[in-house]
């Protein structure tokens, strides 16, 4: 599913203006390309795994999914990354195949979304799971299934 960088996130019919696509690359679309420090990549590896008090993973699913872009690579239980902006109440959403993007396919994002992954203090608590439960009711979403992490892996 490809959605342009920086645009607002929907899910179906459900619009979360306050939510950013990042990173759903598609092999018929062109994508910024370009060098990322590897001090945000090893950040993004940090916020998907789960193990430190900012967990950015949400919508976790079971089984694997293959890059479209180059069908080598897979990632077994992947899930979207919510990220917070440097902006208040703005989050970005991202699939978690955006660090294959990044380290093999040279992909790079727009540069506020780099600067908020820098400025991720790791000891503060975060759940992206929550941060889109607590949108959901907002647009009255109350009662979806929910694929916690904690709950499949």
């Amino acid at each position: 599913m490809h959605h342009k960088d920086l645009s607002v996130f929907k899910d179906g019919n459900i619009e979360f203006p306050s939510v950013l696509t990042i990173g759903w690359l598609s092999p018929e679309r062109a994508y910024s390309k370009g060098v990322v420090a590897d001090s945000v990549i090893q950040q993004l590896k940090r916020i998907s795994g789960g193990k430190d008090a900012y967990d950015a993973r949400s919508n976790t699913m079971r089984g694997a999914i293959q890059c479209k872009l180059c069908d080598d690579f897979r990632l077994q239980n992947p899930s979207e990354l919510w990220i917070e902006s440097i902006t208040e109440g703005e989050y970005y959403i991202a699939p978690e195949l955006i660090i294959h993007y990044i380290e093999d396919h040279h992909y790079k994002p727009p540069e506020a979304f780099l600067s908020a992954v820098e400025q991720i203090d790791l000891n503060k608590p975060f759940s992206g799971q929550d941060i889109e439960e607590q949108l959901m009711k907002q647009v009255g979403y109350s009662d979806l299934p929910v694929n916690r992490p904690d709950n499949i892996l």
